[in-house]
């Protein structure tokens, strides 16, 4: 749900890079842009759920579906 957020909300993927080898680096090692840095019509509050969305750890992310719809509705 965050990359394709992010994707529709920026108007490019979450990592660019010239080669699938050279991607695959970035998504492991590097933090995702802000949303709201690359596209400034993007609320604050939203980037934010985005980022969440986008965490790599499980204990960053939401836990269920209805946490998911919570933080939405609250945006």
């Amino acid at each position: 749900m965050g990359v394709v957020l992010f994707e529709c909300l920026t108007g490019r993927p979450v990592f660019e890079a010239p080669s699938l080898m050279a991607l695959m680096p970035r998504h492991l090692d590097e933090v995702p842009p802000d949303p709201v840095s690359l596209n400034p019509q993007v609320p604050p509050p939203f980037g934010r759920l985005i980022l969440r969305a986008l965490a790599r750890r499980p204990e960053d992310t939401w836990q269920s579906a209805s946490e998911v719809l919570r933080a939405l509705e609250a945006v």
